[in-house]
């Protein structure tokens, strides 16, 4: 079972061509295991705690508009082992809690974007952006570490075509590219059975995956349309492919193509 409560803040201010949006919030969030029949039992806890803040600029022009958008989450989640006695007539009672694992996640991102407006719609779009991601995961007693930071760049573009004004015919085109730059990462570990595969090979191979160098490169065509020439629902098939390329580890590359066939109403 679980509770969260939390918050958020909202300025805006627009004027003529400027639009500006900035938020905030916070969140807490508990989550309990319990093994609950005659006897309730507690094993165990999550406590999480989470703010974030984000700021939106739009500028729109006749002819182009600009949009930038930064943004920062953080949270920390401390898992907690209790210690039990099992008695008669209370069954379980706690003696006491413990703070035994922590996970930090650190996150920021900037995008920026130009568009080249055609009345409501858009002849093209241009856009960059980076994301900067750190995770630290630490189980304190015995002590073991993991952590990952990492730094990704991408640029991507669109392009929307007219094929008829009859239904509202459009082409959507769009690419995409980026690389990723690993900053740092670590994996110690410390407690028993050393030796065993779920530490060699499965936490080993996933920390190696969080901490890989790659560039990844990507398109997409989507083709849209009115079902009928007064009706709002617009039917529309989209194929989707990316490819990512990496020489970190044993890692080689992974590609996936996906087509997908749809209706908004």
């Amino acid at each position: 079972m679980g509770d969260k409560v939390g918050g958020n803040l909202q300025y805006n201010y627009r004027k003529d061509e400027i639009n500006f949006l900035l938020s905030g919030g916070y969140f807490f969030r508990v989550e309990q295991a319990e093994f609950s029949f005659t006897t309730p039992e507690k094993f165990g806890t999550a406590k999480e705690k989470g703010w974030n803040v984000e700021a939106l600029l739009d500028l729109s022009g006749e002819k182009f508009s600009h949009h930038l958008q930064a943004a920062y989450i953080h949270s920390g989640i401390d898992g907690i082992r209790y210690v039990k006695r099992n008695t008669t007539n209370q069954g379980w009672q706690v003696l006491s809690s413990y703070v035994r694992s922590t996970y930090q996640t650190e996150a920021a991102s900037i995008d920026y974007s130009l568009t080249a407006n055609r009345g409501k719609e858009y002849k093209w779009k241009i856009g960059a952006g980076a994301r900067y991601l750190k995770k630290n995961d630490e189980y304190l007693l015995p002590r073991s570490v993991k952590n990952a930071e990492n730094l990704l760049f991408s640029v991507n573009g669109k392009a929307l075509a007219y094929c008829s004004d009859k239904l509202s015919r459009r082409l959507l085109i769009g690419v995409e590219a980026g690389h990723n730059r690993n900053l740092s990462g670590a994996y110690s570990y410390t407690g028993n059975h050393a030796d065993y595969k779920i530490v060699t090979e499965l936490e080993q191979n996933d920390l190696n995956y969080l901490i890989s160098d790659f560039y990844f490169l990507g398109g997409n065509i989507t083709y849209s349309q009115k079902i009928k020439e007064n009706d709002k629902a617009n039917l529309y098939i989209k194929g989707l492919v990316n490819y990512q390329k990496t020489d970190s580890f044993d890692f080689n590359r992974r590609s996936f193509l996906q087509i997908s066939i749809g209706c908004n109403y």
